[in-house]
């Protein structure tokens, strides 16, 4: 269940990212589009947050995708390496608590 949550946090973060910096969007910019904080979108960006379905309603608008696109696993070509390793069984198994990191 941990390892699932941890995937979807930096999938949907990961798509965030790529999509505001390919449509050329700061973070001020999407701040002033969705009345979210800078500090809450780069946590969602860096999958240590995953917001409800409201804020991913403002998120799609202001990034102009749909919200199936934002919160479906199917990701960009060029994100694929990147969600493989995440979904890879190393981090399955890497043992994160003993390097000090919280799995969340």
């Amino acid at each position: 269940m941990v390892n699932e949550v941890f995937e979807l946090r930096h999938i949907f973060g990961l798509k965030i990212k790529e999509i505001r910096q390919e449509k050329g969007i700061t973070y001020q910019e999407l701040k002033e589009k969705t009345g979210l904080s800078i500090s809450y979108l780069s946590e969602i960006e860096n999958g240590k947050k995953y917001p409800k379905g409201d804020n991913i309603m403002l998120l799609s608008t202001a990034l102009e995708v749909s919200y199936d696109e934002l919160v479906s696993l199917k990701v960009p070509t060029k994100l694929k390496p990147i969600v493989d390793l995440i979904q890879s069984d190393f981090f399955k198994a890497f043992p994160l608590q003993e390097f000090g990191l919280d799995p969340q």
